[in-house]
Formats: C-alpha cells, sequence, structure tokens
C-alpha cells in the first residue's frame, strides 16, 4: 500500500511543477483539494509529519494554476532542458518565496528561466529545447531545495563515482544527492552518468525522494576510487590478461623478474610523463607505431597500471602533476571504462637520499600530489611506500643495488602489492 502511495504522491509532484511549462501533451487537471484538502493524515504515514504535508498540499495547489504558453518540442521522452529549469524555478519558489506567481511572458519559459538565473538555479538559457543531462539537473535540484534535514545514508568517499572527479563542474550536487539516497541508480563500477539525458518519468521518482525521506536508497560501491585500492586476495594471472603497465625501467624490471607475465609492457628506461606522451617507440595493438600513452589507448585493456615520476625527481610537483593528467585524460578518453591505477613512486635508501634530488622527502611530496590526483580523476591508487620500507622509513640497502632499483626478490614483493590491491 505504502510503495502505491508513494509513486502516486510523486507523480502527482511531477505533474504539478510542470504544468505550467506546457509539454506537447496536457495531463487532465484536477483541483488537488478535491482529494486532499485537510487529509494530512495520508502523508504522516510516511512519518514525514505536517511539515512535509504542508509542501506536498502547496505542490498540489500549482496543478490548478493552468497552462500558458507554447508547447516545448517532444525530445524523444526526455526531459528537457527548459523543463528542468521551469521545475526547479517553480520548486525554489515554493519553498523560499512561498509560492511566487510567474507572471506570463513571451516566449512563455522567459519567467522561468529569468527566475533561475536570478537565484542561480541554472547559469545560461542556451539549447532550452535539447536533452538536460544528469548532472545538470542533479544541480538545478540542488540548487532549488533547501538542503538542511537531508542526513548522509551513503558514505562516499569524495572521489570515490568513478565518472564524477571532484573537479567536476556539478560534483557538489551529484555527491550531496547519492550520499542522500536521492539519486541511487548508479551502475555496477560506480558511474554516476553525469552526461546521460532523464527520461521524464524518472523525475517523479527523483522528487519523491527528495521530499520523502522513507523513500531514498543506500548506496554501496564496490570500488574506493581516489584512495588505496582495497586489500583482496591475491587475483591470479588471469586477472591481469586484459592489463597494460606503463613505467619506467622499475616497471621494465617488473616485467624481467616479477610474476606478472600477462599484462601488455609499455615501459622504457628513462620514461618521464613527458615522453610517455610524445615519444613514438612501441607498436599498439593495432600495428601502428605509437607512444607508450597512444599504445596502451588503441588496446582494449579493462585495467592499466601506471608508475612514473623517479626520473622527473627535481621537477616542479605542479608541473608533474600537469602532465601526468594529461596521460590520465588521454586513456581516460580513448578507454573510458578502464580502471586506471596510479602506483606511487617507490622508495629509495639512505645513500641515494644523502645528497642530490633523489630524496624520500621529494618521494613524498610526490605522491600526495598523486593522491589528490588520483581523486580529481577518479582513479585508483596504489602505495608502493608503506610497505616497502624498513624501519627507518627509507628502501633498505638488502633490497636495492643503486638506491633506487630492486633486487629480484623486491619486485615479488612489489608484484604482491600489485596483486592483492585492486577492484570487481
Amino acid at each position: 500500500m505504502k510503495k502505491l502511495l508513494c509513486f502516486a504522491l510523486s507523480f502527482c509532484i511531477f505533474i504539478s511543477v510542470l504544468c505550467t511549462t506546457s509539454f506537447a501533451w496536457q495531463p487532465r487537471l484536477v483541483d488537488p483539494y478535491d482529494n486532499f484538502r485537510h487529509e494530512h493524515r495520508l502523508f504522516t504515514e510516511f512519518d514525514e509529519g505536517l511539515e512535509s504535508a504542508n509542501y506536498l498540499a502547496k505542490v498540489f495547489s500549482a496543478a490548478t494554476s493552468g497552462a500558458a504558453g507554447n508547447p516545448v518540442a517532444e525530445c524523444d521522452g526526455y526531459l528537457t532542458r527548459v523543463e528542468a529549469i521551469s521545475v526547479a524555478a517553480k520548486i525554489h519558489s515554493m519553498y523560499y518565496l512561498d509560492n511566487y506567481v510567474f507572471p506570463e511572458t513571451k516566449p512563455w519559459h522567459r519567467s522561468y528561466v529569468d527566475y533561475a538565473l536570478k537565484y542561480m538555479i541554472t547559469s545560461g538559457d542556451a539549447t532550452l529545447n535539447s536533452a538536460v543531462t544528469r548532472g545538470e539537473l542533479a544541480h538545478m535540484l540542488y540548487r532549488a531545495f533547501p538542503r538542511q534535514n537531508m542526513p548522509v545514508i551513503s558514505y562516499i568517499l569524495d572521489g570515490s563515482i568513478r565518472d564524477v572527479y571532484i573537479g567536476h563542474p556539478y560534483a557538489e550536487a551529484i555527491y550531496y544527492f547519492c550520499r542522500a539516497g536521492v539519486f541511487s541508480d548508479l551502475d555496477d563500477k560506480g558511474n554516476f552518468k553525469p552526461e546521460g539525458k532523464v527520461e521524464r518519468e524518472e523525475l517523479y521518482s527523483i522528487i519523491s525522494r527528495i521530499v520523502i525521506p522513507s523513500s531514498r536508497n543506500g548506496i554501496k560501491l564496490n570500488g574506493y576510487v581516489g584512495s588505496t585500492a582495497p586489500m583482496r586476495a591475491a587475483a591470479g594471472d588471469d586477472f591481469f590478461n586484459d592489463a597494460c603497465f606503463i613505467g619506467n625501467s622499475l616497471v621494465d624490471g617488473l616485467s624481467y623478474y616479477s610474476g606478472l607475465n600477462t599484462p601488455t609492457y609499455y615501459s622504457t628506461t628513462g620514461m618521464t610523463v613527458l615522453s610517455a606522451n610524445y615519444k613514438y617507440e612501441f607498436y599498439s595493438p593495432i600495428g601502428t607505431y605509437e607512444t607508450a600513452v597512444g599504445a596502451a589507448a588503441a588496446g582494449d585493456y579493462s585495467k592499466i597500471y601506471i608508475e612514473l615520476g623517479i626520473n622527473e625527481i627535481g621537477m616542479e610537483v605542479w608541473e608533474f602533476i600537469y602532465y601526468y593528467s594529461r596521460i590520465i585524460d588521454g586513456l581516460q578518453s580513448s578507454l573510458p571504462d578502464a580502471d586506471i591505477y596510479i602506483l606511487s613512486l617507490t622508495p629509495v635508501n639512505t645513500k641515494r637520499d644523502s645528497g642530490g634530488v633523489f630524496t624520500m622527502a621529494n618521494v613524498n611530496a610526490y605522491n600526495e600530489a598523486l593522491k589528490l590526483l588520483t581523486i580529481e580523476k577518479g582513479c585508483y591508487y596504489l602505495d608502493c611506500v608503506s610497505t616497502m620500507v624498513d624501519e627507518t622509513g627509507f628502501l633498505s640497502n638488502r633490497d636495492t643495488w643503486d638506491g633506487v632499483h630492486f633486487y629480484e626478490h623486491k619486485y615479488l614483493e612489489w608484484e604482491e602489492i600489485i596483486r592483492t590491491h585492486y577492484v570487481d
């Protein structure tokens, strides 16, 4: 019974806030007070109290205001941007301006768009009749609804929504609504799909979950994007069949001395964040001569591991991160579904640390910046320092022949870190 009532309420909310925007199709408008006048008992079944009841009554009363103006073009059943703007403007007016009456204008949507611009619900009215994206809708609703009293029900780390990095223009709204259980339809990999279209029917349930807390759904993400990939049982060789490694001579050593024999390696001595993107020295899976990044992007890889940085020590951290981010951008553009693992710089020994730029202080500074980049880009971070150093915080002399590169047994230890830290 509750599910039926919730759907009915959601449908009414959607129709009422859209009625003044005028679609190509028009619902039959009814006086909501015929059914809901003084019937707060209906709403208290959801344990929301009079506050929600009063709000919903106001929403229903909007259905009597009628529709005016020219209908917007149909958009293959998807919610258009002007419809979303009008919905958000109407909702904002109900909460903040005691159900402000929008004046009739030509075109009909001008008053809604002007209102939305005034209260920063949207930043512009270009391409109004195109389909609104999920990210845009989240942003508009975030600006329209008061944000108090919407508790977190899903503890989602910054950066853990795979395709919404922290620098995304709608990240604040998307993370807020996902944590509150309003947008709970992330896919198995943790993608929100911010550029996806919104079917008109979806708005019923979205607004319902905002207004009715008991209808919200928690989210459980499998991975920990932006932080160290979770520790699991060691992955077998088959896990790495569709993996590739991009890196410097340390990755060369990994390919020679570890048991990771099934991945593809695009690595060479001296590789840097610059040469990985600009030096053509690898054949790609499709037979073209490419850079390391280009060869990886041309393949059908679902996992990409990157180990770069030790050759760049001495470069300004911001510059290192700038070029590293361009590598990730290129890979994500070509292989949007691939999991990208950023391997931290590996430690150095005390002798290397005693002079020049190969210091643990520099290694740690680069790694802290890589952690932030991982969060921003929605990748996975692998800590290759904390379990590889000795009690002094440095690479043991027993593990390295030159203070940077490993003896064979250390490559096996590094292999274990890679095999045991991954996402499903």
